[in-house]
């Protein structure tokens, strides 16, 4: 008999990670045959391509109507629902936690001992917990209360891991640590392109967290000679005037000859971005994941991460692998041989690319992992751009091998699978799992 569980998350909106995570995770394990996987949350406008994507898998979406959207999104049909559906369900997942659906979720299972699993999708970073801090201050006893009681606490990242124990202290339930996997379309990739035109793409939420501003100084502290030929380009603006912050940050890029601002693109669109990226960049102060990271290693696109992010893998075979580029004029010149006479510049040069290439394909080296400083992402521009084409592919390709290895849905699923019939009492408790 298949374990049946229910995902529990507020929105689906079009763009969302928690949204991509939520419907990558229930398609991945609902296929699975000893799992059902569906999904209860709020109706809302853009909703049909998720309820798409997982009748594909056989997956349910439950909807309930919307009640007060700006008050902690409280409806009183969620409860009522949740009275009708949940109990047909073994273990029920919660993503998030300080929304009122996650917190009558929680609150239900406590009261009818039905075990029930939360991912709190980077809420409990401390970035995170200083915004709206008058809510979370009232509800934070609360929120412990209530989550204290889950089989376990699924986390993506040891930051992750960290915070939800400094936040539970000695109530922390255990910890499961399983990162988010993604599914490529069958035929993206890289593009090609005019020699001539490169292209640096960020591709995410436009709000503060993000760090935007520092990239944008970022690239203006670049060189000419070094950003000849390149476009920085930010995509996933908000129409004008639903976000201050965007809009200030779009009437700064519109005085930047090679900046250009882009409006959100949706699920097809977004892949179509990446293939015509030559480097992808997340800039974050916080995250708990990065999906856009591991989306673009996939597509063979070099990284450059800030650690915000916990993507010390984009390093390659250890954290202090680090590969010394030199400046395009050095290579141009002439390159001398040990007993001291002169290689051509050109027979010189090809030995060096090839060497550095070679380097890159031995260290397993995918990108950039830097501080969030404008400093330290100039930097790692710099280094990204001055790189040959062939490099750059290098370090696609090794991002894709790291994909393949351990970030794929069908791995990802495995394991979740394991921690539900843990949570569900139906097996020995997974090696993922580490108790406070």
């Amino acid at each position: 008999m298949a374990l049946r569980v229910l995902h529990i998350v507020t929105r689906l909106a079009e763009g969302s990670g928690i949204a991509e995570a939520v419907i990558g995770l229930v398609g991945a394990t609902g296929v699975r045959p000893r799992m059902a996987c569906d999904v209860m949350t709020y109706w809302e406008p853009g909703l049909a391509p998720f309820v798409s994507r997982c009748l594909e898998n056989n997956s349910a979406v439950h909807t309930v109507e919307v009640g007060w959207r700006h008050t902690m999104w409280f409806s009183r049909d969620w409860r009522t629902r949740l009275d009708q559906i949940a109990p047909a369900y073994d273990v029920l997942h919660i993503h998030g936690l300080w929304l009122y659906p996650n917190l009558i979720s929680a609150y239900w299972c406590s009261r009818h001992r039905k075990p029930f699993v939360f991912s709190p999708h980077g809420a409990l970073l401390p970035y995170a917990l200083v915004q709206s801090r008058w809510k979370k201050f009232v509800f934070v006893p609360i929120v412990r209360w209530l989550f204290k009681k889950a089989s376990c606490v699924h986390v993506t990242a040891k930051s992750e891991c960290e915070s939800v124990k400094q936040f539970f202290g000695d109530d922390c339930p255990p910890v499961a640590s399983v990162a988010e996997g993604i599914e490529t379309p069958l035929h993206v990739g890289r593009r090609a392109h005019h020699p001539a035109e490169h292209v640096v793409t960020y591709l995410g939420r436009i709000s503060p967290e993000k760090n935007l501003h520092a990239l944008v100084d970022a690239w203006q502290s670049l060189a000419a000679t070094v950003t000849t030929g390149w476009t920085l380009r930010l995509v996933g603006f908000p129409p004008k005037g639903q976000s201050r912050f965007a809009d200030r940050l779009s009437r700064r890029c519109m005085t930047i000859p090679d900046i250009k601002v882009e409006s959100f693109c949706g699920l097809k669109r977004k892949w179509e971005v990446l293939s015509e990226s030559d480097v992808v960049v997340l800039p974050s102060l916080t995250e708990n994941f990065g999906i856009v990271v591991a989306e673009a290693l996939a597509c063979g696109i070099p990284v450059i991460a800030t650690k915000g992010a916990p993507w010390a893998e984009l390093l390659g075979n250890s954290a202090s692998a680090l590969v010394h580029y030199c400046e395009s004029s050095f290579v141009e010149n002439e390159q001398k041989s040990e007993n001291g006479s002169q290689k051509s510049g050109v027979s010189g040069t090809h030995e060096f690319m090839n060497y550095r290439t070679h380097e890159l394909a031995r260290t397993g080296r995918a990108g950039w992992w830097v501080d969030s400083s404008a400093e330290a992402l100039a930097e790692a521009l710099r280094q990204a751009l001055i790189l040959t084409d062939a490099e750059r592919l290098e370090l696609g390709e090794n991002g894709k091998t790291l994909v393949s290895k351990k970030y794929r849905w069908p791995v990802i699923a495995a394991e979740m699978e394991r921690v539900y019939e843990w949570a569900e009492g139906l097996g020995t408790q997974p090696s993922c799992v580490r108790h406070s």
